[in-house]
This record gives C-alpha cells, structure tokens and sequence, in this order.
C-alpha cells in the first residue's frame, strides 16, 4: 500500500487546475502501484465551494479521472458532530455511502446506511420495540439491532 498525503504538495505542480498537468503528474504514480500490486492512496482537500459527485474534489477533473474510486468524508450534521458522512464515486463500482460515529473512548463505530440513521427511521425502530412499561434509554438501545443510535 502507498500512502501519498496531501497530494497536491507531492506533485508540485505550479497549477493544480490543469488537467494535463495533473493526468502527466498522476499517472506515474499508479502506474508503479499498478505493477507492484499495491494499492495507492492519494489524500487531497475539498474546494472550499465544496461540491457534489466528484466535484468537490480540489483542482482539476483529471484527478478523479484518474482514479478508480474516489471518497469523500464529511461531517454529518452540526460542527460539532460527531458523525461523519462516506461517500465515494466508483468507475466500476457502486460506492455506498456509510455514516459512522466518533465515540467517547476515541474509537469510531460505523452505524450503517445514511437512510438507516435518519430520525424517522430510528423513532419506528424505536417505537417498534417499546411496550407499556417504562424502560431507560439505555435499555430501549439494548432491544435494538445493530445500526444503534447514539445515545444522543
């Protein structure tokens, strides 16, 4: 596995919107990845416009052009959330997108598909597992499988 971070300092280009350029700069790299069957890993920043589909990505198009998938991580709600949003465009492949949670001990969980998590979803998972006595939240939590809502 290669590793490049962040990229756009790796490739020196002069600009970072010049498709030709970046195609020229990029492809050596995955071309050597290619023939040592490794895996390669270019991290890279968001425009500050943001976008969608691929269009987010900083600098030229060519950068997605050149890759077989490409992710996206977001943050899923308010600033201080603490979930984040995968996304990811394939080639081939249909990427899913995938929320997952940051928890108090510093590990992250996944909670599943976007529309797994939403509120409505979670109030009929809810709702689908209470009964006429009182139970804690903690408790509700444990009748429920897997994506869980935080405890929030």
């Amino acid at each position: 596995m290669f590793i490049l971070d962040t990229i756009r300092n790796l490739l020196g280009l002069g600009d970072e919107t010049d498709n030709s350029a970046m195609a020229r700069a990029l492809i050596p790299h995955i071309a050597v990845a290619r023939e040592q069957e490794k895996t390669i890993f270019f991290l890279h920043h968001d425009r500050k416009g943001g976008g969608e589909h691929g269009e987010g990505i900083a600098g030229a198009h060519a950068f997605l052009a050149a890759v077989d998938i490409a992710l996206e991580i977001k943050r899923d709600g308010p600033e201080d959330s603490s979930r984040r949003l995968l996304r990811g465009w394939g080639r081939v492949v249909e990427i899913p997108r995938l929320i997952y949670e940051l928890q108090d001990d510093g590990s992250m969980i996944a909670l599943g598909s976007p529309a797994l998590v939403t509120l409505e979803e979670v109030k009929n998972r809810v709702l689908s597992v209470l009964d006429d006595e009182f139970e804690k939240t903690k408790s509700i939590r444990g009748h429920l499988d897997d994506p869980k809502p935080s405890e929030d």
